[in-house]
């Protein structure tokens, strides 16, 4: 864990442990509690666990083998991912009134861990393999009830979309969702004091704001070096702290479809859209997000939109040449070729 001072640009080590192994071997996320106490979720051990930074002890820990068969998260040719990238923990957030929320990615499912009782399965958000309430989701923030939750805001990495969830009568309702047609593996909403979210497009490489109507701002488009992951509005608070939920502030969806399969939006795009549109309904979305993760950062899918297009005038291009070109050929000593 650093500590950087934006002002002097000076960087402070806080904690640091080391371990053997390379992959998935990293601390996902890190939640300060106090100036010695952090949470950390930890893919290695697929737990999540509370150090004191100072003495180097840990004052807490859950691990989810203690909640989940080790079957679930997917599988791989031995029948699990266990004890690989199991349940992929990327996120991790200490509520005000002490409970730990955690995001297990390869799970699609957020869930509450009561330190002293443990795992609470009635909150969880999400189930495996239940795509259409999130899919590999990255980042969610907890809303609370003074600021009209209980909600969770997050970003629904595969199925490219920001979506947000009440919690109503001991069940969690989708109260709202904003995707438009560039989106492609967001990781990071946040709803912020004014109402407005600001959302971290990583492959499209862009950061934007959208206001309570919907409407999108471009914050800043960016292609490299690397990824951006995720981003904070300076001066709000951390993440969405001080942020409505979505039913409070009356904000309107967007998107394609909504859940239930009708349109809620109309968006207005360009030729170019559509056909990167029609691209990404071709395509499995895991598989295209990983494409869009390898290519090189200043590649941006417009411009992969102008090489299919150019790819295609050519393609027409060759064949109208071979339509047009007459073949004759005889079997002679030595072979001719007449055109």
């Amino acid at each position: 864990m650093e500590e950087i001072n934006l002002t002097t640009g000076r960087v402070n080590s806080i904690f640091s442990r080391i371990r053997r192994g390379t992959i998935n071997n990293e601390w996902h996320d890190i939640d300060r509690i106090n100036d010695t106490h952090y949470a950390i979720a930890d893919i290695k051990r697929n737990e999540a666990y509370i150090v004191n930074v100072r003495t180097g002890v840990t004052v807490w820990r859950w691990n989810a083998q203690d909640a989940f068969p080790l079957s679930s998260g997917g599988s791989n040719a031995f029948g699990t991912n266990f004890p690989g990238d199991w349940t992929h923990l990327n996120d991790i957030e200490v509520l005000d009134d002490g409970r730990i929320m955690l995001s297990l990615r390869n799970q699609d499912a957020v869930i509450f861990i009561n330190r002293t009782t443990g795992f609470q399965k009635n909150w969880t958000l999400g189930s495996d393999n239940e795509y259409d309430i999130m899919y590999e989701q990255h980042n969610p923030d907890y809303i609370s009830k003074s600021n009209g939750g209980p909600a969770v805001v997050l970003a629904d990495s595969q199925n490219n979309r920001i979506v947000e969830y009440q919690r109503t009568d001991g069940k969690w309702e989708q109260t709202w969702v904003w995707s438009d047609s560039e989106m492609l593996w967001p990781r990071d909403a946040d709803r912020l004091p004014n109402g407005n979210t600001l959302i971290t497009d990583t492959n499209s490489g862009r950061i934007i704001e959208v206001n309570k109507s919907g409407k999108k701002k471009t914050v800043i488009n960016y292609h490299g070096p690397g990824r951006i992951y995720e981003s904070e509005r300076v001066g709000t608070g951390d993440e969405s702290a001080g942020g409505p939920s979505a039913r409070t502030a009356n904000l309107q969806s967007r998107g394609m479809t909504t859940v239930d399969g009708k349109a809620s939006h109309t968006i207005e795009r360009s030729r170019l859209q559509n056909l990167w549109s029609g691209v990404k309904q071709v395509l499995p979305t895991k598989i295209l997000n990983a494409i869009m993760f390898v290519k090189p950062t200043w590649l941006t899918f417009s411009d992969i939109g102008r090489m299919i297009g150019i790819g295609i005038v050519i393609a027409a291009w060759v064949c109208l040449e071979l339509l047009w070109t007459t073949l004759s050929i005889s079997i002679q000593s030595p072979v001719r070729v007449h055109r």
